[in-house]
């Protein structure tokens, strides 16, 4: 079963299907202590204009869950699998992704975590496989690889440190645990700890 609706990934609402808008609400509806949990997603809420906007899967389900502000896509965006995990989280600013974004494959699994900037790549980027393990981590800049990535083998193990310029590789080397601990230094805030109340937040919207 498919999305009810599906976005144009430009930032604006199609046309065609049924959008189910929901009622305005101020932050004042909710439980102070989610929004206490969840200071981003509180200001997501407080600076679109216009009411959360849903889309269901066929069967009724909440597909996704969106902010606008007019015909632009503006604060958080959470789309969830059929069964209601999520599936993709992200914020934008006026149609161009912002922020940080993520993705979980179908088992539940977090597979991406990527820094974006005006519609842009620009800093972390981090993956894992659908079994949880670690996949790669490195840095964009301007949508294009730059400076050193590290990548893993199988169950996990570190497997070569690459370096890049401009997008293209310009050397690599295998890895060391050094190097492990050294990009985990660098990557151990990307993740803020309050995801699970973002996607709270927005999904109290959606049954509103």
């Amino acid at each position: 079963m498919g999305h009810a609706q599906q976005d144009t990934g430009c930032g604006q609402w199609p046309q065609q299907g049924v959008v189910q808008r929901v009622a305005a609400r101020t932050p004042s509806a909710f439980p102070l202590g989610v929004f206490q949990l969840c200071p981003l997603a509180l200001w997501a809420l407080a600076a679109c204009s216009d009411a959360p906007r849903v889309e269901r899967f066929d069967a009724g389900a909440v597909a996704r869950v969106s902010l606008w502000d007019g015909p632009m896509l503006h604060g958080l965006d959470l789309r969830l699998h059929e069964d209601g995990s999520p599936d993709r989280m992200g914020s934008w600013d006026q149609g161009r992704r912002d922020g940080l974004w993520l993705d979980w494959a179908p088992t539940g699994e977090l597979i991406r975590a990527e820094e974006w900037r005006s519609g842009l790549r620009e800093g972390r980027h981090r993956g894992w496989t659908e079994s949880g393990e670690p996949e790669f981590m490195g840095t964009w800049a301007d949508n294009l690889r730059e400076g050193e990535w590290l990548t893993f083998g199988p169950a996990g193990r570190v497997a070569a440190v690459q370096s890049y310029r401009g997008g293209s590789l310009v050397e690599e080397r295998p890895a060391q645990d050094s190097d492990r601990e050294r990009f985990e230094a660098r990557f151990a805030d990307l993740l803020p700890p309050d995801l699970a109340a973002q996607r709270e937040v927005l999904l109290r919207e959606a049954q509103r």
